[in-house]
């Protein structure tokens, strides 16, 4: 029993569980697999983005209903890594563009319609 040696630490964390870290900010250990410290709640890692064909079809028709709000939404999809997410991110700034490009253009059309309106019934009083 003398000339055994020590149990390393090594044979203790080979089980099939990852290993727990410390957070950064204030040193309790932690899971790889944790997004947010539990004790202090510092961000650990980003959480990934959901990508699911509803959160796409929600995603989408709120960038043509609400024009400016889907940059913005773009722009985070396309900051977080995977091609899903950025190709979701150049869908979601493309709709947004061409929804503010058509809503532009029928406002224009609009007030020149009116305009026109006014004016005619404005001459009609004047008598011209």
């Amino acid at each position: 029993m003398e000339n055994e040696p020590p149990i390393s630490t090594a044979v203790l964390s080979s089980t099939n569980e990852p290993s727990p870290s410390q957070c950064p900010a204030c040193h309790v250990m932690i899971r790889p697999s944790d997004y947010f410290c539990f004790n202090c709640g510092k961000e650990i890692q980003e959480k990934p983005r959901v990508t699911s064909l509803l959160t796409q079809i929600v995603l989408y028709i709120g960038c043509l209903l609400l024009p400016p709000l889907g940059i913005i939404w773009g722009v985070r999809y396309l900051r977080y890594k995977g091609r899903q997410s950025k190709i979701i991110g150049i869908i979601a700034i493309v709709l947004t563009i061409i929804s503010l490009v058509v809503s532009i253009v029928i406002a224009k059309n609009f007030f020149d319609n009116l305009s026109k309106a006014v004016n005619e019934q404005y001459s009609k009083q004047l008598g011209f």
